[in-house]
């Protein structure tokens, strides 16, 4: 248990670090033969170099397998662990014509070997044993595949069995393959294997010595489709998926992975025999990308980007900002400076800031564009250091405070005070009028009575 929460906890702290910019712009130059789902992507800054139909909800087929040996990998400590073949894990697959290794109930094989069957020949025997080994139950194992993709950020893949034959309700997508076939390839065991032509499983209790081969035609050197580069990579079809590859290339330090599915056979550019789209677009693909995409600087400390107003500022009202740092991005070796632009996001950047302002300081976020394309973000910090003029910071408070809104809600309360005082006043004189000046009184005498 212990175990499974470190593993979940890994997978989510690299999430976030899988942030995709589609470079529409580059899409015009590539070939225009692709099967209906196609992904492109450098590994190495997350990339997106070309990109079809990449959230549309496809059938894995043995793409699923990639999943199942991750979870082999993080959980079996010892590759060298012997694993019983049980008949539950092979009974399911009698009759359904599917690759299997021919394991048979009884038989005592390594995990280091049921690995090698499951991801060269795509053996789904070998799956099911996995499984079974991993979590003792294939179900549990399957929730485990579920909660492993929501965990490294997968939006649209439900898996439902460890080998991939095609069930309704399992699925996923190419974006969602990438983001787990680059998580596989940073286990080093599961790129030692995918890179391999060929394996021979040693003499078991139950049969002889086996030779299983890898299906990614990219590595094998007989192949029409060799490509030199390439790495490693699992193929996959079904009736639902159509044909399938998930591979990686790399050269010059640059790692890309590449993500097709739902291709078909087709003739291409004349060919006499018809091509697997699939492989063919993969390997065009990888071709165009180390030829035309480079590592560039796209900003550098220099560069003055925006500025800001400070106040209180000693010599200066405002502030020049440039980037944080320099900036490389993978943009195509034709892209002139005039196509690279660099924006501030103005949601991230404030009105104003108040003196003192050090150099360096982290003031606002931008954008950099490549042809209308995101490739690249930086902070903006100040080119220099403004200092605090006093007086000005003097009367910049006093013109805060008597254009302030508690400044103005006093003077409303001060002037609603004196109405209310001048018609209390008003209302107390009309009710209690002075009294008119009496005469004076006439003296009590005997004249007073008198009558003339």
């Amino acid at each position: 248990m212990k175990k499974l929460l470190i593993f979940f906890c890994l997978c989510l702290a690299i999430m976030p670090s899988f942030t995709f910019f589609c470079n529409a712009a580059y899409n015009s130059e590539l070939v225009s033969f692709t099967p209906e789902v196609f992904f492109l992507a450098n590994a190495d800054t997350d990339t997106v170099i070309f990109s079809k139909n990449e959230d549309v909800i496809c059938a894995p087929a043995s793409l699923v397998k990639i999943a199942t040996a991750v979870l082999a990998l993080e959980f079996c400590e010892k590759p060298d662990t012997v694993v019983t073949v049980s008949g539950s894990a092979i009974e399911p697959l009698l009759g359904t014509g599917s690759t299997v290794a021919g394991l048979i109930k009884g038989e005592r094989v390594s995990m280091r070997d049921l690995l090698y069957c499951l991801l060269l020949p795509g053996a789904n025997d070998a799956a099911n044993v996995i499984a079974e080994q991993i979590a003792k139950e294939i179900p549990i194992f399957i929730n485990l595949m579920n909660d492993f993709a929501k965990a490294i950020g997968c939006k649209n893949t439900n898996f439902v069995n460890a080998h991939g034959l095609d069930r309704e309700d399992q699925t996923t997508t190419a974006a969602d393959m990438y983001l787990i076939l680059k998580h596989a390839i940073g286990i080093p065991m599961f790129k030692e294997i995918i890179a391999e032509y060929g394996y021979t499983v040693p003499k078991t209790n139950k049969s002889a010595a086996r030779n299983v081969y890898n299906r990614n035609p990219l590595i094998n050197s007989y192949s029409d489709y060799y490509y030199k580069y390439s790495v490693g990579g699992i193929t996959g079809s079904t009736q639902q998926s159509g044909e399938c590859l998930a591979s990686l290339a790399q050269k010059d330090g640059y790692t890309y992975i590449c993500i097709a599915m739902k291709g078909s056979y087709e003739h291409i550019n004349g060919s006499s025999e018809k091509l697997n789209t699939s492989f063919v677009a993969s390997k065009k693909m990888y071709q165009w990308a180390f030829e035309n995409m480079k590592l560039k600087i796209v900003a550098d400390t220099s560069r003055i980007v925006d500025e800001i107003k400070v106040s209180s500022g000693e010599d200066t009202d405002y502030v020049p900002l440039v980037p944080e740092k320099e900036i490389t991005a993978l943009v195509p070796l034709s892209a002139q400076p005039e196509g690279l632009s660099i924006i501030t996001d103005i949601s991230t950047k404030p009105a104003s800031v108040a003196a003192p302002v050090k150099k360096g300081q982290i003031i606002a976020q931008a954008d950099i564009y490549y042809s209308k394309t995101v490739v690249a973000r930086v902070n903006l910090v100040a080119l220099n250091d403004v200092e605090r003029s006093e007086k000005k910071a003097i009367v910049f408070a006093l013109k805060n405070f008597f254009t302030s809104k508690p400044f103005f809600a006093v003077l409303i309360v001060f002037a609603a005070g004196i109405i209310v005082f001048v018609a209390l006043a008003y209302v107390r004189g009309k009710k209690n009028p002075k009294k008119k000046k009496a005469g004076r009184k006439p003296e009590n005498n005997r004249y007073t009575n008198f009558k003339k």
